[in-house]
């Protein structure tokens, strides 16, 4: 199967503020994944993109295991450049 189609690619992840470090994005990340467990699709990682300055959501994704890489990401939702983009991804074995 094509790996795009074996994707669970998150577009939009934002928590506020004021709720920062109290586990709402884990909570909202967990959920995704259980989701996909529970359903019929056939997944083999999770991916999103991070704007590569917002240093506390790229630290927030690799303290949950996903690897991030610069990319050039063409997404008409993002108004900085496309090169200035991390695509983070994490492999889901247990996703199936």
């Amino acid at each position: 199967m094509d790996k795009e189609k074996e994707t669970l690619f998150i577009c939009h992840l934002k928590v506020f503020e004021e709720f920062q470090r109290r586990s709402v994005g884990r909570l909202l990340l967990d959920g995704a994944v259980k989701k996909a467990m529970k359903s019929k699709w056939k997944m083999s990682q999770i991916a999103l993109n991070v704007i590569q300055r917002n240093y506390p959501a790229r630290q927030f994704y690799e303290k949950l295991g996903f690897a991030g890489r610069n990319v050039k990401v063409q997404d008409k939702d993002y108004k900085d450049s496309v090169s200035d983009l991390y695509r983070y991804v994490r492999y889901e074995k247990s996703i199936k």
